[in-house]
């Protein structure tokens, strides 16, 4: 296995300034060590090495590659991005995520793990508290979006998935916050197929608690654990 050294994170890096996050980019290697200040023998092996340790996807033309930067590439790219947003935030919050977002009326992924039994048990026991029959569902502002992303490389807790009359149910991480100084947590099912938005659980009833309607805006700080691997 190739072992990630900081020149890898910084040819990621310049991968994703080019735009190779979202899509194969056409990129000849002459072009990549020119960015880098290597040689293009250095640049190629760098390619390389990236595409054996699977943080790259690349096609080959006759005159360049197309490369494609993947979900385990990313995921080391969101964990630098984790790191770098505690050291410049101010001193008190340097273990937090910050989100914000509007308020609106909920989609029931969330809504529907807590209303199960076995989850509703495993919640009162890890999170220490009995939620409130309904989710709080959020609509994360654009710039939040990376934020979010991050936490899947930080530490969380875990609710696990069971098996019933032979149905499965997926695991579900959540992230203890707070939201607007009261307690909650978010709830990210295993599964879900949502990346601009969150549901939050609580022992209370948010809205009233709160006194948010729908539109409203909302900012939640999640505290954050590096995740040791």
């Amino acid at each position: 296995m190739t072992m990630i050294l900081q020149i890898h994170i910084d040819v990621l890096r310049g991968l994703a300034l080019k735009g190779c996050l979202d899509d194969f980019i056409l990129l000849k290697t002459s072009e990549l060590a020119d960015w880098l200040g290597k040689s293009q023998q250095s640049a190629s092996s760098y390619l390389i090495q990236l595409e054996k340790a699977g943080l790259i996807h690349r096609s080959y033309t006759r005159k360049a590659s197309k490369i494609k930067i993947t979900e385990a590439g990313r995921n080391v790219l969101l964990r630098r991005f984790s790191e770098y947003r505690r050291i410049f935030r101010p001193s008190g919050e340097k273990n937090k995520i910050r989100l914000t977002g509007t308020l609106e009326t909920g989609f029931g992924e969330g809504a529907y793990y807590i209303s199960l039994v076995h989850y509703q048990d495993q919640i009162k026991d890890k999170l220490g508290f009995e939620p409130y029959s309904g989710t709080f569902n959020i609509k994360l502002d654009l710039e939040s979006i990376p934020a979010l992303e991050a936490l899947s490389s930080v530490e969380c807790i875990r609710i696990n998935g069971f098996t019933d009359k032979g149905r499965t149910f997926g695991s579900v991480n959540c992230h203890p916050c707070s939201i607007e100084g009261v307690e909650g947590a978010i709830i990210i099912p295993e599964r879900t197929h949502y990346h601009d938005r969150v549901e939050v659980i609580s022992p209370w009833f948010l809205r009233e608690k709160l006194n948010k309607v729908e539109n409203d805006r909302v900012i939640l700080d999640i505290d954050i654990y590096p995740r040791i691997n």
